[in-house]
């Protein structure tokens, strides 16, 4: 019985395994993110964010407005936005954002006024003002703030993520198995997107879009490592 029980339990989690690596791109095992576009887009981009990161702030300002007028507003792409927390900043201004009624827009406020609260010697206290002119209640911010089960959740899904999808910087984005890291300019970031979605129309499957980049990056790490003397 107990052989038995553990060859199940072996086969839901390849099963699982199998799941999380056949929608890796589409985001589909992201349980806690900001969804923007619509579900049938046919490209999904994901972008992995930190609150305390100038460049991401940069990334909202610069290029979302792009992205949402040539391809979110016309339904060919749908952006999955991850706010990813790796100090306690990160954590409390993520759960604001994700604790909100409109976590999209929450989002834009936090990330385009974030010369106004980041550098200050209370960041929270002064985002917390920002947001209340903005109109926010300040009961919402006190609740979301103390909503220690969406905390956990969130530290959760970073420690899974981070190595699911190989995370050492950011701002990152995935199309397909094609990584973006960084702040690139538009006319880059688009000609990614348009590689991706003729792929697409040809009858690829996105998940498989840009293997050949991660191939590429996997033999340059191992010659890297053999280099150093590690096996």
């Amino acid at each position: 019985m107990d052989m038995i029980y553990l060859k199940s339990k072996k086969w839901i989690c390849f099963l699982i395994q199998l799941f999380v690596l056949s929608s890796f791109g589409k985001g589909d095992s992201i349980k806690h993110a900001i969804r923007h576009g619509s579900e049938n887009a046919p490209i999904t981009l994901i972008e992995f964010v930190s609150p305390t990161c100038h460049v991401c702030a940069e990334f909202c300002e610069t290029l979302l407005p792009q992205l949402e007028k040539q391809y979110i507003q016309k339904g060919k792409v749908k952006l999955i936005i991850v706010t990813l927390p790796f100090n306690y900043v990160d954590l409390k201004v993520s759960q604001i954002i994700m604790g909100s009624k409109n976590p999209l827009e929450t989002y834009k406020k936090v990330f385009k006024a974030q010369n106004k609260w980041l550098l200050k010697k209370d960041p929270l206290s002064s985002l917390k003002t920002v947001l209340k002119k903005g109109g926010t209640a300040s009961k919402t911010l006190e609740r979301v703030l103390k909503d220690e089960a969406l905390e956990n959740k969130l530290i959760k899904q970073r420690l899974q993520l981070e190595p699911l999808y190989e995370i050492d910087a950011i701002p990152l984005c995935i199309l397909g198995r094609r990584k973006i890291v960084g702040l690139i300019p538009w006319k880059e970031l688009k000609k990614h997107i348009d590689e991706s979605l003729n792929f697409v129309t040809q009858g690829g499957d996105l998940d498989k879009f840009g293997k050949t980049d991660e191939e590429i990056s996997a033999v340059k790490r191992k010659k890297k490592a053999a280099r150093r003397g590690v096996a």
